[in-house]
């Protein structure tokens, strides 16, 4: 089952942003390309030499990317916990044995489009 979203209008175009009421779980469809406001919770590096970064958006859905190397849309690195309009294609929907058999959905294709910033009480 895929989480439903409502589209937000925004500079960026339409965003794809949860309601409260939406089911945890995937983001998306396979193949299509969307726009994300997503939370960056950090990264990982692989024994290969990529890193695993990891998002969640509003509803705590897990969305991560394999990638090189991301950066804001100033080419900073991304700071954890801030807030991130991404544009990005779902390549995968996947279960993650590592991680209580969470939901993944994974992306690949990103382009930062905006820091946006993160809540005050948040460390």
């Amino acid at each position: 089952m895929y989480a439903h979203s409502r589209a937000v209008n925004s500079e960026f175009g339409v965003i794809s942003r949860p309601r409260s009421t939406d089911p945890k779980g995937w983001i998306g469809t396979e193949g299509e390309r969307y726009v994300f406001f997503l939370k960056y919770l950090g990264v990982k590096q692989t024994q290969r030499g990529f890193n695993v970064y990891k998002f969640a958006d509003e509803n705590g859905n897990s969305v991560i990317a394999f990638s090189t190397g991301l950066t804001d849309e100033t080419d900073h690195p991304m700071e954890k916990s801030y807030c991130y309009v991404l544009k990005a294609t779902v390549k995968r929907h996947q279960v993650n044995d590592y991680e209580d058999n969470a939901k993944d959905t994974v992306v690949n294709r990103i382009i930062v489009l905006k820091k946006i910033g993160k809540k005050e009480d948040e460390s």
